[in-house]
């Protein structure tokens, strides 16, 4: 008989996304799951979507509670789960049905500890974005190999797309940090990429995101934001001082700054205000190591512009230039 895999799916208000997501796990063609479906506080009709499937499928569990966050619901299902694997799916996402399949068949087959995927970025339509998969096909994954990349992009750290054997959470005591509102993903994959012995890799992108306007780029809330720069300050503190970390963090403190530019309600003596704030935080931290900017990954010629300016505490040149970017994105989506 087939190891029990526990598929965890914190839930909130995603009532529009969560019947999609349920089905693409129970039509699996790897059927010995349980499924956990933690709703953390919802206050649009996702919990009675959950009980009608539950009515349905007796391998669902529900579980409901006051909202607390999605670290405090993953680690509820870790602790109810009884799976011999683990593997999260948000509520808005869904995956191909020989997913789970595709990813058991290779952890067993290597005796892996723990396995990551690729990805379908889609919008809210389902309309595929783009196919992430990582520069090496299926085969073992060594973590002092993929350090520059753990620590560059978020490729590696995702709770979601990745199977994990429960017994290397639970030997190595490894739960999603509370405290934190962004990064929590980053320091628990990170976690666990470093207690395994063993990590797999499979070229397969049946795992799909779900891109939405949720995220720091449509945030508008001042107090967010700067939070969002304090928890990257405490997620890559556990990397050892470097260049490379030096300069992860700048890029953070650039997008935090520039996100503050793009506010209409800010002027500039009140962005200046919050700017010296967040580069208060910024150098309070005492970051040892230089910045190189000529070795950050820019993405634009803009936002090397924007590095530029903020390097050189050129402050008003970068308000100007990251509030004429924020008015041109806003015409041309219109």
């Amino acid at each position: 008989m087939k190891p029990l895999i526990s598929v965890i799916v914190p839930i909130y208000n995603t009532e529009l996304y969560l019947g999609k997501c349920i089905q693409s796990i129970i039509k699996q063609t790897y059927s010995e799951l349980e499924i956990l479906l933690i709703n953390d506080g919802s206050i649009d009709h996702s919990l009675d979507i959950c009980y009608n499937f539950a009515k349905k499928d007796n391998r669902i569990r529900v579980f409901t509670k006051k909202n607390t966050g999605v670290s405090n619901t993953r680690n509820l299902g870790i602790q109810k789960s009884k799976g011999e694997y683990i593997l999260f799916i948000d509520s808005d996402d869904f995956i191909d049905i020989d997913y789970i399949s595709k990813m058991y068949q290779e952890i067993e087959k290597n005796d892996y500890e723990m396995i990551i995927s690729g990805m379908t970025f889609c919008d809210v339509q389902e309309k595929i974005i783009k196919k992430e998969l990582y520069k090496i096909n299926n085969q073992e994954l060594l973590l002092d190999e993929i350090m520059e990349d753990v620590i560059n992009t978020l490729y590696f750290c995702s709770a979601c797309k990745t199977l994990i054997k429960k017994s290397l959470i639970d030997h190595h005591h490894i739960r999603f940090n509370e405290q934190l509102s962004f990064g929590e993903d980053f320091m628990f994959s990170y976690q666990l990429l470093k207690a395994s012995k063993k990590i797999g890799y499979l070229s397969d992108t049946g795992y799909y995101y779900r891109q939405n306007n949720m995220s720091l780029t449509h945030e508008t809330n001042i107090e967010k934001i700067k939070k969002y720069f304090c928890d990257s300050l405490i997620v890559f503190s556990q990397f050892d001082d470097s260049v490379l970390v030096a300069n992860r963090i700048y890029t953070k403190l650039n997008i935090t700054i520039r996100k503050l530019a793009s506010i209409d309600q800010i002027n500039y003596k009140k962005f200046k205000t919050l700017t010296l704030d967040i580069l208060k935080l910024y150098q309070e931290a005492k970051i040892s190591k230089d910045v190189d900017i000529n070795l950050i990954d820019y993405e634009s010629r803009i936002n090397q512009i924007l590095l530029v300016f903020l390097k050189n505490h050129q402050l008003y040149r970068y308000y100007l230039m990251a509030k004429l970017i924020h008015v041109i994105k806003r015409i041309l989506r219109k």
